[in-house]
């Protein structure tokens, strides 16, 4: 999950450009999709799809949460149902979600009860100044991360929920930049980790399986190369004033 989170203004560098993961990859999949989201800012609806797996991410939050036991899973399913309620889906596909979110949430929640993970973080947000070395600027990258746990060996998961149908390769998962730039703000946050202790997950809900990174194939400097040169690919067309379509099912 990621968010575009308030104003941040405590870095050392000339702040140039605020953007997350979800903002960077609108304009890798089309330029003037960007434009009229995050520059026009023009409001999009919802897709059902999209207010579908913000529920079920909340009901994960709240699986999680001791206070001062854990829900049962009947209350896990509940409060989905009741978040599902006032939702803005059609009444003729509002039973069809409510259902497999149902589901989802009761297949999950007993292959991963609750009271076996050492979890240290739900929906963590954070924040990180990139520096830009062609010039004298620190853009800033937000994001929340989903659930971070300690294993039993004391190097921790970072786990990112998706209610996507389709599997990716492995391939696909390696190469996961959300995932990369999560671990690169969790050794941010806590500079006595390595890569190596930091394992890197999507779990797949609807599919019922976890995918982790096998190997990686960028380091941290790498992806925070990666995520600048794309920035500064976004200041190029924002000054030219060109951002062309990229015609797909996304653009």
């Amino acid at each position: 999950m990621i968010y575009f989170p308030p104003e941040y203004s405590s870095i050392c560098y000339t702040s140039d450009m605020r953007t997350s993961f979800s903002a960077l990859e609108t304009f890798t999949q089309c330029p003037k999709k960007y434009e009229f989201q995050v520059i026009d800012r023009l409001k999009v609806p919802k897709s059902k799809e999209a207010i579908f797996g913000t529920l079920v991410h909340a009901a994960l939050k709240y699986m999680f949460s001791k206070d001062p036991v854990f829900p049962t899973e009947d209350e896990v399913v509940a409060y989905f149902r009741e978040g599902m309620a006032p939702a803005a889906i059609s009444d003729d596909e509002k039973p069809r979600f409510t259902d497999l979110g149902e589901q989802l949430i009761r297949r999950f929640w007993k292959k991963n009860p609750p009271w076996t993970y050492n979890i240290i973080g739900l929906e963590t947000r954070f924040e990180m100044p990139l520096h830009d070395t062609s010039g004298n600027e620190a853009h800033t990258l937000a994001g929340i991360i989903d659930r971070i746990d300690i294993l039993e060996d004391g190097s921790y998961e970072i786990i990112d929920y998706k209610t996507s149908r389709k599997l990716p390769s492995q391939d696909d998962v390696n190469n996961n930049l959300q995932l990369q730039i999560y671990r690169m703000s969790a050794l941010k946050r806590w500079p006595q980790l390595t890569p190596e202790r930091i394992q890197l997950s999507l779990y797949f809900l609807r599919a019922g399986e976890k995918l982790s990174v096998a190997s990686s194939t960028l380091s941290p400097e790498e992806t925070e190369r990666k995520v600048v040169e794309t920035i500064q690919a976004i200041e190029k067309r924002t000054a030219e004033g060109i951002f062309p379509p990229r015609p797909s099912e996304l653009c």
